[in-house]
């Protein structure tokens, strides 16, 4: 990612987390009051701490595989395309933290709030789990680039498969505004006991990843304009991590199980949409790809 557009996303998140904190401070002002309302009678502050875990799954489109110097051959350049490209990553476990407020029934720096407001919050939501992909993508079209000759001759073409492995860490950092309803009223959760929410909200999707490109024996079609044979299995692989950082929109869908007023049990699926682009400079090898992500989790909740 561009040094410009990686300063534009920390300096995002840096006015999302002043603006929580300005939340979080006016609430906890008036938590603190000093006030004669009656114990039963005093509202929920609405902060909330919650840890969970779940499994993750996806799959991705990759819509452009261009690599330089292939083989080890100077002066080639392949770029590879696959009509059936939708493939999924491996499942894996995930884990996460969301520190955030609802707008209960309360004042916010001494102006009261309206009574709908409660149904609305804010949430900050980091995430981490592991990417793994392997596939072998069959009918796999190549076009060659041979810069060592003539350059009116034209491309050579190929079919062929090939097999794209690609492994590392990643974490997901996402700012949510949410919406929530409220069933089963009780005397200590005044809005009911069952909530179900929907949440949206901009994130930053950061990685780590190595990636292998295994292509299969073949040579170039009648159609091409200079002959090509691969007769043994190329490996391209990267020895070091391609570490990146993406812009990625996230949507949560949940359901809330508040039976304590301090205590809730959260059941929740989020979806999350990325567009990353690898670079492996080793290779010259340049990765376009459209990721579907999705989790289902299960966690508990302090309320304060």
């Amino acid at each position: 990612m561009p040094k410009k557009n990686s300063e534009q996303l920390f300096y995002f998140f840096r006015v999302a987390l002043i603006i929580t904190l300005f939340f979080l401070m006016g609430t906890k002002t008036y938590c603190d009051e000093k006030t004669e309302i009656k114990a039963k009678e005093s509202s929920l502050c609405g902060l909330f701490f919650e840890t969970y875990g779940g499994i993750f799954w996806g799959f991705t489109e990759i819509s452009n595989l261009t690599t330089k110097t292939t083989y080890n051959i100077q002066k080639l350049k392949a770029s590879f395309e696959n009509s059936s490209a939708n493939k999924f990553f491996s499942l894996t476990g995930i884990g996460g933290v969301k520190l955030g407020t609802w707008l209960e029934k309360a004042k916010y720096f001494d102006h009261p709030s309206p009574s709908w407001l409660k149904h609305f919050g804010f949430y900050a939501d980091l995430n981490y789990h592991y990417l793994k992909y392997d596939h072998a993508l069959k009918n796999t079209k190549i076009r060659y680039l041979d810069f060592s000759v003539d350059p009116s001759l034209g491309p050579a073409f190929a079919t062929t498969t090939i097999r794209l492995k690609t492994q590392g860490p990643s974490a997901l950092a996402s700012f949510m505004f949410a919406g929530r309803l409220g069933f089963f009223k009780t005397k200590d959760v005044p809005l009911g006991w069952f909530q179900p929410y929907m949440a949206i909200g901009p994130g930053a999707f950061f990685v780590k990843q190595k990636a292998k490109l295994v292509v299969s024996p073949h040579e170039t079609d009648n159609q091409s304009q200079f002959y090509l044979k691969v007769a043994t299995p190329q490996t391209m692989e990267t020895v070091h991590f391609d570490k990146k950082i993406f812009p990625a929109l996230a949507l949560d869908f949940g359901f809330d199980f508040r039976p304590y007023k301090h205590l809730s049990f959260d059941y929740f699926f989020k979806y999350c949409y990325v567009v990353p682009h690898f670079s492996y400079s080793a290779f010259l090898w340049e990765q376009k790809e459209t990721c579907h992500l999705f989790s289902n989790q299960l966690g508990i909740a302090l309320h304060f």
